[in-house]
């Protein structure tokens, strides 16, 4: 019996070759664009899967009470936390410290740019990073130690497969200022870990190459657990430990003592190893992170894209209903049974599940550089045995379409009693209100993937056109690496051609934060923003002092008991005249006076625009940060030949560090890359929707033509013109397209401004959008159907008699 169906189901299929390459093409889309995001959710979700021991290591936090009542967690800690608590507990197996920085390897003369990372000895035990040469019981015990990943040590030493064990003793230098000595190399490892780095040297008793700190400390800590179950009993042991490690620093804080005692402030937790990339409430200094947000929501637009595929699937078979309603019933005057029709049904529209699944891989695997190339990720791959996930996705794929696709014809159609379809009177013909109302779904949904594109679109303009308060072309942001070398750069700098200015800073716009707690006038904390610049720096940037003086290099007293504040700060503290006030709590020197305002500058954005304006002190104070950055303005018209000129006179100046620069501007845009990505996977989302909708509605167009040929033909006779034709076949989907705009409008303003509001300063909603969309919508539905509608209505008239 199963062999008979297959037969028919083939025949079938063969007959109406026109429906069924529409159904297969639109539900290929659909399985595509499921299999393509299916893998990047999968690999998302896998994050630190490749650690054998990641079940048993956490990483350490601290929940801190804020003045506002809200509680931030923070991850720092000092570099001697970790043998101690492992000492200190005996259901902690291993603990680790890490510190990530960018740094450089210099060898022979050559210098390399690479993460590196600041770990404990035990770092090696508790993660799985095999060793392709070296021992990892011994490879950091020794200050100098250090050890490369094989990436790092063929870019660095030109070793081949094989050979790394000829690089284990050789001798660099970090940064230029100490040698350590290669002790191992890392095997290569997949790039889904949220710890990444091309080397590893061990963990001091302090930062000696740099990375983040807090008043806590400056590394984050992991624990390796004897078992899983015991993290609960060792977050409640942590309290007095913790405070006997923190207790001093805490209490010579005083924003954080005011807000309470230390149990009362500070509370330990302990975060599992695999929640951490997904997990955007906790700052992750060091390690890679995703959004779980994007997560659903790229899930969420495979279903959509999948479902849409779904309706039109069942509105062609709803549309041929009446075609198939004869054979129903002759096969039931046969003696077939209901149940046997219905898994007749089923059956077809599984098999042609199975046909757009074939061809859904195959275009998955041909859409895929395209995809990587979109989403900027190189290692992006879809495979079908690495995991039970990607399997189990397809087979829910294949067979939640075939269930709902066939739900309908399956249903309905093998209830038809045989008297009345033999007599023709069912006449389903697309002309049902599933049939409308799905055409009206689908296309609604259509739309508001049109407008929410359409809005993405508009806000990343706002953002390329807003003025942010400085100027941002024609300048160039080169690493500086230590204070002499800095300053000895820019003075050549300042004498080179092409070059207007230079200014210094201890970060760019888009690396870097440093805030600090400020007492306003009736005694209460805001946070302000700090960055140390020199006097050259406002000018630099072209921005505006709009009361008081710049930094002088002529006055001494600026260095630390000066600063520039913005209007932002100025309005917080409600000062109107706020030059020669004092802000005692940013004092770092008690032998100097409290810093005291010379100067308020024009409120500018040093953050993205996902961020309101916050108060900010510029200062010159070397104690708070070394300076790291250096911003050039350049001649325009002439910038090769004066990029020429700056990277000859960086090598004068600083041979052994390579010259690496960037543009301010191409900085500030990079910032909205994930926007970007997701505008472009919105604008291809529908697209696709766009397409397998259409397709869907020439479908149902065809059906509609052919049933109405007769009709055609006489009002032809009777004198209707082509356009009058073709306005009478076209009315019942331009009302199908207007009602699917009535339901995608609403539910595209709620999705866009909901958006929107990730957004400090955002473009306001206009009607223009969803007119354009809904505009652009109806004339593609128009397009599709005057395919069929204006060929039948050209078509001679004794033809279109003659077919009925």
């Amino acid at each position: 019996m199963l062999k008979n169906y297959f037969k028919i189901a083939l025949r079938n299929l063969w007959k109406e070759k026109l429906y069924a390459s529409i159904n297969i093409i639109g539900l290929a889309i659909g399985i595509a664009c499921c299999i393509l995001i299916a893998a990047g959710v999968l690999r998302e979700l896998s994050y630190d899967d490749f650690h054998a021991n990641g079940d048993t290591i956490f990483r350490l936090v601290l929940a801190e009470k804020q003045a506002s009542g809200e509680t931030s967690r923070n991850t720092l800690f000092p570099a001697t936390l970790p043998p101690a608590i492992a000492k200190e507990f005996a259901g902690v197996k291993h603990a680790s410290g890490y510190i990530g920085v960018q740094s450089r390897i210099v060898h022979e003369g050559e210098s390399f740019s690479g993460r590196q990372a600041e770990v404990n000895p035990a770092f090696l035990s508790m993660f799985t990073f095999p060793l392709a040469a070296g021992d990892v019981a011994t490879a950091l015990n020794e200050p100098n130690d250090m050890v490369l990943t094989k990436t790092f040590a063929q870019k660095i030493f030109g070793v081949r497969e094989g050979s790394y064990s000829e690089v284990v003793g050789k001798i660099v230098s970090l940064a230029g200022q100490e040698d350590f000595k290669i002790t191992g190399v890392l095997e290569d490892v997949p790039r889904n870990l949220s710890l990444n780095f091309d080397f590893l040297i061990p963990l001091g008793d302090g930062p000696k190459f740099g990375g983040n700190s807090n008043w806590a400390g400056f590394t984050t800590v992991y624990l390796q657990l004897h078992e899983a179950e015991a993290a609960a009993e060792l977050v409640k042991l942590l309290p007095p430990f913790v405070e006997r490690q923190l207790g001093e620093k805490f209490r010579n804080d005083e924003e954080l003592t005011s807000l309470g005692s230390f149990n009362e402030v500070i509370t330990p937790q302990l975060q599992p190893l695999r929640d951490i990339y997904l997990n955007d409430e906790i700052r992750s200094n060091y390690n890679q992170t995703g959004s779980a947000v994007t997560l659903y929501s790229m899930s969420a637009i495979a279903v959509l894209i999948l479902a849409i595929a779904c309706f039109n699937f069942v509105t062609l078979s709803v549309g041929r209903s009446s075609g198939r309603a004869t054979e129903v019933g002759i096969r039931k005057v046969l003696g077939a049974q209901r149940s046997q029709v219905a898994v007749q049904f089923w059956g077809e529209t599984i098999l042609l599940s199975l046909f757009a699944l074939v061809l859904g891989m195959a275009l998955a695997e041909m859409i895929l550089p395209a995809f990587r190339m979109m989403l900027g990720m190189d290692d992006y791959a879809v495979s079908y045995t690495q995991s039970w996930g990607m399997p189990l996705s397809i087979f829910l794929i294949v067979v939640v379409t075939g269930v709902i696709a066939g739900a309908y014809p399956s249903v309905v159609l093998s209830r038809f009693q045989p008297v009345n379809v033999l007599k023709g009177r069912l006449g389903l013909a697309g002309r049902g209100r599933l049939t409308r109302w799905l055409v009206v779904l689908q296309n609604g949904l259509c739309v508001v993937l049109l407008i929410v594109t359409g809005v993405m679109s508009q806000q990343l303009t706002y953002f390329q056109n807003k003025d942010l308060g400085f100027d941002k072309e024609q300048v160039l942001v080169v690493s500086a690496f230590g204070e002499t070398n800095s300053e000895r750069y820019k003075q050549k700098l300042t004498q080179l051609a092409g070059v207007i200015s230079a200014g210094a800073s201890d970060r760019s716009f888009t690396s870097g934060w440093q805030t600090a707690g400020v007492k306003d006038k009736k005694g209460e904390w805001i946070t302000v923003r700090f960055i140390r610049i020199d006097p050259d720096y406002l000018a630099t940037l072209h921005l505006d002092l709009i009361a008081g003086r710049n930094f002088s290099y002529d006055r001494p007293v600026d260095v630390k008991e000066s600063v520039i504040v913005n209007e932002t700060l100025v309005k917080a503290f409600g000062w109107e005249d706020p030059i020669g006030k004092q802000l005692p709590d940013l004092q770092t020197d008690t032998s100097k006076a409290a810093p005291a305002i010379i100067g308020v500058v024009k409120d500018f954005h040093i953050d993205r625009l996902h961020r309101e304006l916050q108060p900010l002190v510029l200062h010159m104070n070397p104690d708070r940060h070394g300076i790291y950055s250096l911003f050039v303005r350049l001649q325009p018209g002439e910038i090769p030949e004066t990029l020429r000129r700056m990277e000859a006179a960086w090598r004068e100046n600083t041979p052994e560090y390579p010259f690496n620069y960037s543009f301010l501007d191409d900085n500030l845009n990079r910032q909205y890359e994930k926007e970007r990505v997701w505008r472009k996977i919105l604008a291809w989302s529908s697209v696709l929707t766009i397409v397998i909708a259409s397709m869907g509605l020439l479908g149902l167009a065809l059906h509609a033509v052919n049933r109405r040929m007769k009709e055609i033909g006489i009002r032809k006779v009777l004198g209707a013109s082509a356009a009058s034709l073709v306005a009478n076949l076209s009315k019942d989907f331009v009302k199908l397209m207007l009602l699917a705009n009535l339901l995608g409008w609403p539910l595209a303003y709620l999705a866009a401004g909901k958006w929107l509001e990730n957004f400090a300063y955002r473009i306001d909603l206009t009607v223009w959008v969803f007119l354009a969309a809904g505009a652009l919508s109806l004339v593609i539905a128009l397009l599709t159907i005057s395919f069929r509608t204006l060929a039948a209505a050209l078509s001679n008239p004794v033809d279109s008699l003659r077919y009925e």
